[in-house]
Parts: C-alpha cells; structure tokens; sequence
C-alpha cells in the first residue's frame, strides 16, 4: 500500500490549531527558558484546544489522532516553544502507551481517559532513574519498590529526569513489588505528584529545554490507593518495548523533528533579511549560505518522511512489531542526527548575530542539543537497527559492559527457570 501524503480534514485542523497555540507558545518561550519556569498557561490552552486527548482512541472519547497526529501538532508547536513541546509530549506518550498496550485493561483505559478528558488530568511518565541510561535498555527495568499494604502500595526509591513533574497531576510510574521474587517484574501506577512524601529535587539547570523541569524525585513512603494501579507485568522491558512502541520511542521523535523544522524557517528568515553593508542583496545569495541551506532542507525532509513513514507503518501494520520498531529506531537516527547537523549548520550560516541570548535561534539550538541522546539515543538506535536488518536475535547481542556478579546469577537464573518449563520431546 502506497503511502498517503495528503492530510485528513482532522489533521489539517490540528495543524491549524497547533499553529495558532505556537504563536501564543513563542510569546512566553524565552520567559520560561531564561527563569527554568513551567509554561503552565500553555497547557491551558492545549488543555482547551481538546489535545489532552489527542492520543486517547475516539471510543474512549479522544481525539484518536494517532501518532501521525501528534508528528502534524509537533510539527507547528516546537515553533512555538520546544520545552512545552517536548514537557507536553510526556503527558501524550503516558496515554497513548496504556491506550495502545494490549496487555492493559479496557477498565484501565476507560479509567485514564476519564481522568485526562473529563476531567483534563494532566500526566507525566516516570520511568528513569539516576542510574538508567538509554545506552542499556535492561537499566530501565525499575528499582523504586513497591511494597503492598491495605488498600494499595507504599513506594520507596528515586525517579530522575521526569519532565514536567511539577506541573503534573499525575505520574505514570513504573515499580517493583517488594515480595515479588521475579526480578524482571513491575507494577504500573497513577502516582499524585502532591503525595506526601514526594520530594522534588530541583536539578534541571541545563543548556536547552530548560523549561520542561526534568526534576529528581525523591520517594519516601509514599502511598497510592489500590485503585491507581494500572496493571502488572511479569516482564517488564517487554512490556515496555513491544507495548506501546509508537508511544515509547515515536512519539520523543517527532518533537525533536519539530524543533529542527523550527531551526530551518529561522534560519532562512534571518538570512533573507540580512543584507551586508555596501550590497543591495541579502546574505541568503551568498553561495556557501545557499548550499548551507540546501544541506540542512534536505536532511529535515530526510527526516520528515522518516519519521512519517513511520506512523504510517504504526497505523497500517500494527501487528508487525519488527517492522514498526525497525522504522521507529530509523525514524528517531535519522531525525536526531540531522537535527544536530541542521542546528550546527545553522550556526555556521548565521553567524554571532544569531547566538545573542533573546535570539529565538540560539534558543532552538540550544533546544536542539538533546536531539540524539533523547531515548532512543542514536548509538542505541544504530545498534538495534543493524540487528534487526541483518535478521538477528537482539536477546543474543553481547551486554556491551561487564553486568556485576549479581546481574549475572540473575540471568543464569532466569534462563535456567525458561528451560525448565520447555516440553522435554520423547
């Protein structure tokens, strides 16, 4: 099947209103990126633009955008503000990943949805910890404990990097039951982010994105009734990897493809405005600027159709898990790479006059920075790219660093148990 480049009449409405949001968003951007502040009157407006339900399915009440539709919104709100964006997209990968999930319950997703349409729930997503790094998918399996009480869980641990906390309602977190002897297990949580005992670590003094407050939070006995449990997994890296892949690793993509779109138009508006002294043209005739330009157009349209490509392999293939992460992880190289050649070539073509703090371009540099670390980040994604094209089994790819004795006896024990519960053939 071909794919389709024309939009929908919904989608061209949600890039619509995502254009007229982003030109709110740029009013306050440099605001909140200078003060580290959370934009919080831009979720207001998302909030009534009807985008808290974007990635919520039509039958639960959503928008049932997809992930193409989150790329089309991306596309117009990074222009606005890449921090919103990006802050924003925490609360559109939580649902989108517990509506997608298979393995989660029609009473959960009826129970999410309510929360965040009816009652415009904001949410974030809590899976890392201090010690996760992208490099190792297996470091994002949870250490935070759970431990099970009257009436729901008491959770104890630290979760680091978690976007937009503060301005939170709820946090999808990811735990380890406390008498659970299987070590790749969780349990999945709404944890109220003004629980007593959640203690907020402000840490977020970064080069860009600094208005998404990636804050450090601290656990201590913290309580979250029975009834905000969302589910349980006995393998948990499965579960977050072929779940929802579209949410875990799609949906980070397109808001880094938004702001190297956004370093594009910027760029190209400043070189046509600036004329050097004694000529009657601008600096955009120049030769070098136009063969910088074409490189960075080039490479975001590259980018573009990867990662469009991408949703339309998630829509139209959905039970095709190798094909849809194989052009996840191709979609998130290529859109990560070229966003970091694009801001770098920006630089080179614009020159200091663009690098002065209050410049919207050195502010979408600076925001562009994240772009090939952000999970998936671009080593990982070339790893498991060139396994799965050469056909290869990932669970057979050698642990790049040496795993501590205990990281060891429990796989050995994990496999030993898998083998003994396989039917022993006559």
């Amino acid at each position: 099947m071909p794919i389709d480049f024309n939009l929908t009449k919904e989608q061209i409405q949600i890039r619509n209103i995502a254009c007229e949001m982003a030109a709110v968003f740029a009013m306050n951007a440099e605001e909140h990126d200078k003060n580290r502040s959370s934009p919080i009157e831009n979720y207001s407006l998302l909030k009534d633009a009807g985008f808290f339900g974007l990635s919520v399915p039509k039958q639960y009440g959503g928008m049932g955008a997809g992930l193409l539709g989150w790329v089309i919104a991306c596309e117009e709100l990074a222009k606005g503000c890449c921090a919103t964006t990006l802050a924003f997209n925490m609360h559109i990968n939580s649902v989108g990943f517990v509506m997608e999930n298979k393995l989660i319950s029609e009473k959960v997703k009826k129970r999410v949805a309510e929360e965040v349409i009816k009652k415009s729930k904001l949410l974030c997503y809590a899976v890392s910890e201090p010690s996760t790094s992208s490099l190792i998918i297996s470091t994002c399996a949870p250490s935070v404990k759970a431990k099970k009480v009257s009436g729901g869980y008491i959770l104890n641990g630290c979760k680091a990097f978690i976007s937009n906390w503060e301005a939170s309602d709820y946090a999808y977190m990811y735990a380890r039951e406390e008498d659970d002897p299987n070590p790749d297990s969780a349990v999945g949580l709404l944890v109220p982010t003004k629980s007593q005992g959640a203690k907020v670590t402000d840490w977020w003094h970064t080069l860009g994105m600094r208005a998404t407050r990636s804050q450090k939070i601290n656990l201590e006995d913290v309580f979250v009734p029975q009834e905000l449990l969302l589910h349980r997994t006995e393998n948990f890296i499965e579960f977050f990897v072929s779940g929802g892949p579209a949410w875990s690793f799609g949906a980070y993509t397109a808001v880094y493809l938004g702001v190297g779109l956004a370093i594009l138009d910027e760029a190209k508006r400043l070189l046509k405005a600036r004329v050097p002294k004694g000529y009657s043209q601008s600096i955009g005739y120049h030769p070098d600027i136009r063969r910088k330009i074409t490189q960075m157009s080039c490479m975001m349209e590259a980018a573009q159709h990867a990662m469009y490509k991408a949703a339309w392999v998630h829509e139209h293939e959905p039970d095709n898990l190798t094909k849809i992460l194989a052009s996840l992880f191709k979609a998130k190289y290529v859109v990560g790479e070229s966003v970091a050649k694009t801001a770098q070539l920006a630089t080179s073509a614009c020159g200091l006059h663009a690098l002065f703090k209050g410049e919207k371009l050195e502010r979408l540099i600076r925001d562009a920075t994240t772009a090939p670390i952000m999970p998936p980040n671009s080593d990982s994604c070339a790893s498991l790219i060139g396994l799965l094209e050469l056909g290869l089994d990932i669970n057979e790819a050698l642990d790049p660093l040496k795993q501590t004795e205990a990281e060891v006896f429990r796989e050995r024990n994990v496999k030993s148990k898998e083998q003994s519960q396989q039917p022993v053939s006559a």
